[in-house]
């Protein structure tokens, strides 16, 4: 059987994750993992969640081990909609979907807004994740430019959905202005254009104040959320543990109906235990998890960021992020990130991900993401001590 030729033609543009492979060496002790974008194993809290998951068994394990509703575990949807009154604007659990992890939030989006040939307008280097969910509905793409006061307007009137990151971006770390937030809430109701912003990162800010989301700017333009054209996905993967699968969407309830039919059709619900779980963590112990990713995380960058400037040869740059997990470094003109990636493991045995993976075509060429989420300081600083005299002798 030739199945190359039985294969849908979607799946010419799926290719292997660089990051997911370089993933498979996270067990190879010998290796500094700047790599995969993972949290680091000691804060993710195993004795509270063997604790709430006796608890859950004991006390409603029926329940637990059957289906969930599409929607969602309902005091999980409570908890997120109340904490999103709280802390923003006005929000039921009708306005929010739980899904399996962020990555499907993506996923249901891209199916329900767009069709064949239809274009997504995005911030180019972005997140892996995303190109690969909507190459999966046979979009393209085109990048809305780096200056939302002079933006590439064919990019936004031509597109049928927006993907952005407003807060420590994955690949580049960065962290969009007030200002910018407010601009790319006027562009989204200038042209009608539905958005997806990824919060993933926002709960891990170590440095400045924190700002509005682009949601919370766009809902307060229209009048509530119910007259916003931006969905918000987020996911506890990062703050309680990456393998309950549990993530969201808040959005207008009229399309939160219409992508909950999308995810009857892929996989009828998130696992309810799964979610139980998630629930009665988070209602107790979401900002004490969060302080403790960010005191975590935050020695970690700082460490990194004075390697950088300690041993880093002239002619490389690189981001100086606020929060999440990556910093992004621009590598000097005849330096191929490829070639960087292949020999620090090598020869270097540091991890790290060539930039191409971050552009939906051609480019990326000059950069490379690192990220200090996994490793101690001392490991991150030995790190770019190796990468630094790697670069300068290619």
């Amino acid at each position: 059987m030739d199945w190359n030729s039985a294969f849908a033609t979607q799946m010419n543009r799926v290719m292997a994750s660089e990051i997911r492979e370089r993933a498979k060496t996270i067990d190879l002790s010998a290796v500094i993992q700047l790599g995969g974008g993972l949290p680091d194993r000691a804060i993710l809290p195993h004795p509270l969640v063997q604790s709430v998951c006796d608890t859950i068994l004991k006390t409603d394990g029926e329940a637990a081990l059957q289906y969930a509703p599409s929607e969602g575990y309902g005091p999980l949807r409570e908890w997120l909609a109340a904490y999103v009154t709280k802390t923003e604007f006005p929000c039921s659990p009708d306005n929010i979907l739980i899904t399996n992890g962020s990555q499907q939030a993506l996923d249901l989006i891209g199916r329900v807004f767009l069709d064949v040939g239809d274009q997504v307008v995005l911030d180019a280097p972005t997140f892996i994740g995303a190109i690969r969910a909507f190459d999966l509905t046979g979009a393209d793409y085109a990048d809305i430019g780096s200056d939302f006061n002079q933006p590439n307007e064919d990019s936004l009137k031509n597109s049928s959905l927006g993907y952005f990151q407003a807060d420590f971006s994955n690949p580049g770390g960065t962290c969009y202005s007030e200002k910018e937030r407010t601009l790319l809430s006027d562009l989204v109701n200038r042209y009608s254009l539905p958005i997806i912003e990824d919060a993933c990162y926002t709960p891990l800010r170590y440095e400045g104040e924190p700002l509005p989301s682009i949601q919370a700017i766009n809902v307060a333009q229209n009048g509530g959320i119910d007259n916003s054209l931006v969905f918000r996905t987020g996911t506890f993967s990062k703050t309680i543990a990456p393998s309950l699968r549990v993530g969201w969407i808040i959005g207008p309830k009229e399309a939160i109906r219409k992508i909950t039919l999308v995810k009857q059709a892929c996989d009828l619900s998130t696992g309810k235990l799964a979610q139980m779980i998630a629930q009665s963590i988070a209602s107790q112990h979401f900002d004490s998890q969060c302080e403790k990713a960010v005191a975590t995380y935050k020695p970690r960058c700082a460490a990194m960021l004075k390697a950088l400037r300690e041993h880093m040869p002239d002619g490389v740059s690189w981001t100086k992020p606020e929060g999440g997990f990556y910093i992004w470094l621009t590598l000097p003109d005849l330096i191929d990130s490829k070639d960087l990636a292949n020999r620090s493991l090598t020869e270097a045995q540091v991890s790290i991900i060539s930039g191409h993976a971050f552009f939906p075509g051609d480019g990326g060429a000059k950069y490379a993401r690192l990220s200090f989420s996994l490793e101690p300081e001392e490991k991150g600083t030995e790190a770019i001590k190796r990468l630094s005299a790697l670069i300068r002798s290619m």
